[in-house]
């Protein structure tokens, strides 16, 4: 399976995905062979410019160090309240 992330075309990578034929890992093949799926795996399957795939991040650390940066900052607030809150928080970034 290490040869999916090395392979650098949509058939390299479909043509890895027949060949796993393991009993074990069938169903794991078989939704890896969605195509919103393998986008997210490889630039041959998305739409996103090669530079911003190469320099997003292959963890979700930064956005989930976003939820516990606005979470501290301000609960169960009021529209209005809550608003002003994101601005301020916005400003910051």
């Amino acid at each position: 399976m290490y040869s999916l992330i090395k392979s650098k075309t949509a058939y390299e990578i479909m043509s890895t995905l027949e060949f796993l034929e393991e009993p074990s890992i069938i169903d794991w093949v078989q939704n890896k062979k969605h195509l919103w799926v393998l986008a997210g795996l490889s630039p041959a399957f998305t739409k996103i410019k090669q530079k911003i795939w190469t320099s997003t991040p292959f963890t979700t650390n930064t956005g989930e160090s976003a939820h516990v940066n606005i979470n501290s900052n301000g609960r169960n607030l009021f529209l209005l309240a809550a608003i002003a809150k994101a601005k301020e928080f916005d400003d910051l970034q």
